[in-house]
């Protein structure tokens, strides 16, 4: 690869591996997994460069191979069964305690409900109020119509709200 293609990957990586990472984060629901899976992404992506850069969404692209990559590995660690329950007990315990201690109480349960939500409001939530992107560039990524993102978005507000405040009363 040529060094202004490589300067130009160089951008697109640096501009879109923060949210590529939140959005795949959102499946796997693991800091390290979600890593890993964002790095494959880019990998991909990077490989194809001279052709995806001249796709009209190369972001869209990229979500897209993220977002099938993780759910390829949780399919895989699902039913291959990677762990013994044993392990996947003190694991998650960990996993816990490592989460607490990184992530305050309340983000950590705004995570756990934004987690709960479907998986088109959950990206676009996660990309227009996280990641600060408009809602025509939300639907450009995910190759959606303009009113669908928006009813994505707000339905998923609606009830992160709602959840958000059920918690509040507990």
């Amino acid at each position: 690869m040529n060094q202004e293609l490589e300067r130009e990957f160089t951008e697109f990586f640096k501009k879109n591996q923060a949210s590529l990472y939140r959005v795949v984060r959102g499946y796997v629901r693991s800091n390290g997994t979600a890593e890993d899976i964002a790095s494959e992404a880019f990998m991909k992506v990077y490989g194809h460069w001279e052709r995806v850069r001249g796709m009209e969404n190369p972001i869209g692209y990229l979500v897209r191979t993220g977002i099938n990559l993780a759910k390829t590995r949780l399919v895989r660690d699902k039913f291959l069964g990677w762990m013994s329950l044993d392990r996947a007990e003190d694991a998650g315990s960990r996993r816990e305690t490592e989460e607490t201690f990184y992530i305050g109480e309340e983000n950590r349960i705004l995570e756990k409900e934004l987690l709960a939500l479907r998986e088109e409001e959950r990206n676009v939530i996660i990309m227009k109020d996280i990641d600060g992107k408009k809602l025509e560039e939300v639907a450009g990524i995910l190759g959606q119509k303009l009113p669908t993102v928006k009813s994505f978005y707000r339905r998923g507000k609606l009830k992160l709200a709602k959840r958000l405040e059920e918690q509040d009363a507990v």
